[in-house]
């Protein structure tokens, strides 16, 4: 049977095809293979196990990551017993204001061996390729910052429309702060107003407090003054 192509619409396209220099192995008797769509040009983004995965939906949804790179080329270097080695970090983040972050991830239990190794490699790589490099474990996940990843990731798939419109003309004007719940009552638009307000959060329009975006939430116009 000959395959069809699959119609796309003003509304969906397929995601493009990842940029990492190695896809993780299928077959681990340690880890799952997972993937998101996210990054600059949406494309898919390999993880290999969950707190990669959590890693990647906090990065993507980071207002200070212009794009995030999965697997990128490997780094050589000289560990600090002299031996010659070569380590392929997790993510490579390219930032808004510039500057490019190697990120490896590991577990906490291993942060006692892979941080000598990441502070050798941060003295001797190449500012062409990154201008630091960091270790994140699970600790510094927290689970409110990846459930909010994941919440906007997910909002972000609706196309903008008419919601985005009315929230943001409501917001507007916005003194002091006010509760998602009341703002989306006011709204009448129910649960594409609460998506839509979720997006206002990520795109930097909107900002809380801190905890777990969700209808009880307090939202505020930010401080662009006091942000520069």
């Amino acid at each position: 049977m000959i395959e069809q192509p699959v119609p796309t619409s003003s509304f969906w396209r397929p995601p493009g095809a990842s940029v990492a220099t190695r896809i993780p192995s299928r077959r681990s008797r340690f880890s799952a293979r997972s993937s998101i769509v996210g990054g600059a040009e949406p494309r898919r983004i390999y993880c290999e196990g969950g707190l990669e995965e959590q890693a990647a939906y906090v990065f993507c949804t980071h207002r200070d990551v212009a794009d995030v790179r999965e697997q990128p080329t490997p780094v050589c270097y000289v560990d600090e017993h002299g031996k010659a080695s070569r380590h392929t970090f997790d993510f490579l983040l390219l930032m808004k204001d510039g500057r490019k972050i190697a990120v490896a991830i590991k577990p906490a239990k291993f942060k006692k061996k892979w941080w000598p190794i990441i502070r050798c490699i941060a003295e001797q790589m190449s500012r062409s390729f990154a201008d630091a490099a960091v270790l994140m474990t699970e600790e510094d996940l927290h689970p409110d910052l990846v459930h909010n990843g994941r919440l906007i990731h997910a909002v972000r798939r609706d196309p903008p429309g008419a919601p985005d419109d009315r929230m943001r003309e409501l917001v507007g004007d916005l003194k002091g702060s006010v509760r998602i719940g009341e703002l989306v009552r006011y709204s009448g638009l129910e649960g594409r107003g609460f998506r839509a307000i979720v997006r206002l959060i990520g795109d930097g329009e909107l900002d809380i407090d801190g905890g777990r975006i969700g209808y009880d939430t307090t939202i505020f116009r930010p401080d662009r003054e006091k942000a520069r």
